[in-house]
């Protein structure tokens, strides 16, 4: 029924529906150990995503959703790291989410960034802003993220 409504709206909304239909058989499709070889600031790591969860978990104003991945990231040698993602909603109902860029990591704060784009590559992600001290992260970060099992899972959408 909606391809058919949308079909009447034009070609374009019926291609945009179809379009999220797939991603939406996509969703739980991946899980770990997932590698892939990315591109960061001009130089190739290999990245090993070995475990992935996730949960929602309620603070005092907000609920987020955390999504805890381990991997092994390799330029020559491979660096074990561990990165929370952490999501909620905006009063707007806008999704927003961070990592967090430690400077007490392995190389130090540049490392830890370089490490987790990386690991954010990966995933499929394609945009986030670069703090400080935080990587800032959009709903598109979360659509990416819900191909893994334990996303959807934790948010009840797997298929």
């Amino acid at each position: 029924m909606l391809l058919k409504e949308a079909g009447r709206k034009g070609v374009e909304a019926r291609r945009r529906l179809e379009q999220y239909f797939r991603e939406g058989e996509m969703w739980g499709s991946a899980k770990p150990p997932i590698e892939k070889e990315v591109e960061v600031e001009g130089r190739r790591l290999k990245v090993r995503i070995e475990g992935v969860e996730a949960w929602r978990e309620r603070r005092e104003r907000k609920e987020h959703l955390v999504v805890r991945m381990r991997a092994v990231v390799e330029e020559g040698r491979g660096v074990a790291v561990e990165k929370e993602m952490r999501f909620y909603k905006k009063s707007d109902g806008e999704i927003q989410g961070y990592v967090n860029i430690h400077a007490g990591a392995e190389g130090g704060r540049e490392a830890d960034y370089v490490r987790s784009t990386a690991l954010l590559k990966t995933l499929g992600v394609e945009s986030w802003t670069r703090g400080e001290r935080q990587i800032q992260l959009t709903g598109s970060t979360l659509e990416a993220l819900m191909r893994l099992e334990p996303v959807c899972g934790a948010l009840g959408t797997c298929r």
